[in-house]
Formats: structure tokens, C-alpha cells, sequence
């Protein structure tokens, strides 16, 4: 056997389980949704009701404020660079690293987030796995959050959150949020993703700021839900409001370690059917966790090709 032959075989193994990994993933997504649709069947009219009446003034607050707290975490993700790194990074720039690394989810392997690092540590004339080291803790920040308020606020949906739970979760974010924790979580993500680069150990102050500002984005999101499900319903009370924060947020939770379906499709949908306010009929539950999905496609398409444009100005020299 010739030597590049042996070296072509890991990286075969590895597109064949990549590919398996993909195909399952669609295939989980496919009867999940097939589940959704199967409990609201024969349900139309009610559905059709509900889209023909809803209220365009709550649709358009809804869209607005799910798009401009889209890209809240680029805060976080320069104030991590600046930390740890001491570059301060332009707000454009900051914007296309976490735009971009977002689109990288719905894309098989990490190659194109990869390329968008090493574009922008070439234009800083620095290491791009100092960038992915930002990426990988502001994702770590969303995700710590994301679980915090689900837990939290979740309550009304049909499924009940145990009070000594808070308790659990208040204990693992002391653990959880020590610097040094964080540091060697990071060494370990980057070891995943075969990379290395110096890791310095970053400041309690900025992971409050990480915290709270991922906080604040996901808070607007869930609201953003909120208006939606007012628009479906008029009646909604306001107790639903932090109880439909709570059940996106588990949601999303959830979606992002399914790591077998692609951007948590399915998983996060069937989740919300569960968790959020009983308040809403199962019907309304079930359209409003696939009404809301179309809307952060349409929001993240937007922004993708704001990110897109400004690429293609920064990479002609047009700042």
C-alpha cells in the first residue's frame, strides 16, 4: 500500500462518518416533524384562522426585534478578543465572525468557518485560533445562558421543572464561571478541533459582561416569540411572557447539543410544543414553533447577506 494511499483513508473514514452522521441527523428531523404535523392534523381551519388573523402590527415588532437581537453576541465575542488578546476588533469585523460562524451550523465540517477565521486573523495580522477561541467561548457563554433562563423561567408548559433544580443550576454556574474552568474548557475545545494557541485566563468581570449580554439576547428572542404568539392570539396573557422566554430558550438549549441534526431542525420545534404556555392550544404550540423557525431563516438570511456584502467590500479593500 502506497503512503498516499494510507493517507487518504482517515480522511475517506472521516467524510463516509460525516455523511452518515448527516443522514441520520435528517432522517431524526424527518420524523420529528413528522410527529408535529401527525398531532396537528385536522386541525387546519384552526391554523388557517389563526394565519389569516393574526395581527400585523405584533408580526412586524416581532420580526424587528428578533433582527436587531440577532447580532447582540458580537458584543461578547469582542470583548472576549480584547481580553484575552488585547485586539480590538472593529465592529464590522465582529460582526462577520459570529454572522458567519452562525451559517457555518447549517454547513457538513468546519472548513468554512475555518476560512472565515483565517481571512480575518490575515487582515489583523494575527492567529486565527485566537479567534476561534472567542467563537468557542461566546457559543459557551449562549449556551450557559440559554440553559439558566430555561430552567428559570420555564414553567406552564406540560413539562414541570423541579424547584431543587435551580438549586443544581446555581451550584454548576459557580463551578462553571471560575476563570480557570473556563480556561481549561477551552484547551479542551480546541484540542477537539486538533488546534492550539496560547489561552490566557480571562477576567471575572468580562464573564459577568458575557453572561448578561447573552442574557439580554436571548431574553429579546424569546420575546420576540412572545409577539408572535400574540399575534396568533390577542388573549395571551403577560404571565406567558417569561414563560415563553423560558420554553425558547430550553428549546434552544436542547436544538444545539442534538449534534446528530443540523441546527438542532426538529429537535427545538418538538421541544416547544412541550414547553411552551399551556395557555396555548397544542395547535397553536405546534404552529407557532414552525412559524417562528421561518422567521429566524428569514433573519438569519438577512443577515447573512449584510455579512456577505461586507465581505466582499473588506476582501476589494473598502472599508
Amino acid at each position: 500500500m502506497t503512503e498516499s494511499n494510507t493517507e487518504t483513508q482517515p480522511t475517506q473514514s472521516k467524510n463516509k462518518t460525516r455523511h452518515i452522521k448527516l443522514i441520520v441527523g435528517l432522517v431524526i428531523s424527518a420524523l420529528i416533524f413528522y410527529f408535529i404535523f401527525n398531532r396537528i392534523s385536522g386541525h387546519w381551519w384552526e391554523i388557517g384562522q389563526a394565519l389569516r388573523t393574526a395581527n400585523p402590527t405584533y408580526l412586524i415588532l416581532s420580526f424587528v426585534l428578533l433582527l436587531l437581537s440577532f447580532p447582540i453576541p458580537i458584543l461578547v465575542w469582542r470583548r472576549i478578543v480584547f481580553d484575552l488578546y488585547d485586539h480590538k476588533i472593529d465592529l464590522k469585523f465582529s460582526y462577520l465572525a459570529i454572522t458567519l460562524a452562525n451559517i457555518s451550523r447549517y454547513i457538513p465540517g468546519k472548513v468554512w468557518f475555518i476560512a472565515i477565521m483565517a481571512w480575518m486573523a490575515k487582515e489583523y495580522g494575527v492567529s486565527k485560533e485566537r479567534f476561534v477561541v472567542a467563537s468557542i467561548l461566546t457559543q459557551f457563554f449562549n449556551l450557559i445562558a440559554a440553559s439558566m433562563l430555561g430552567v428559570i423561567l420555564v414553567g406552564g408548559g406540560r413539562v414541570d421543572i423541579p424547584i431543587w433544580s435551580l438549586a443544581i443550576i446555581l451550584i454548576a454556574l459557580i463551578i462553571i464561571l471560575q476563570p480557570k474552568f473556563l480556561h481549561r474548557f477551552t484547551v479542551w475545545a480546541l484540542r477537539l478541533k486538533h488546534a492550539s494557541t496560547e489561552v490566557p485566563t480571562m477576567r471575572f468581570s468580562t464573564v459577568v459582561y458575557a453572561l448578561a449580554i447573552q442574557v439580554v439576547a436571548l431574553s429579546l428572542t424569546g420575546a420576540s416569540m412572545y409577539l408572535m404568539a400574540l399575534a396568533f392570539k390577542p388573549d395571551v396573557s403577560l404571565r406567558a411572557l417569561p414563560q415563553t422566554i423560558g420554553g425558547f430558550c430550553l428549546s434552544y438549549f436542547l436544538g444545539y447539543i442534538s449534534f446528530f441534526t443540523p441546527a438542532g431542525l426538529g429537535v427545538r420545534e418538538g421541544s416547544l410544543i412541550l414547553l411552551l404556555p399551556v395557555e396555548l392550544s397544542e395547535t397553536l404550540r405546534a404552529t407557532l414553533s414552525i412559524a417562528f423557525r421561518v422567521w429566524a431563516t428569514i433573519v438569519e438570511v438577512i443577515h447573512s447577506l449584510i455579512a456577505f456584502i461586507l465581505y466582499i467590500r473588506f476582501s476589494k479593500g473598502i472599508k
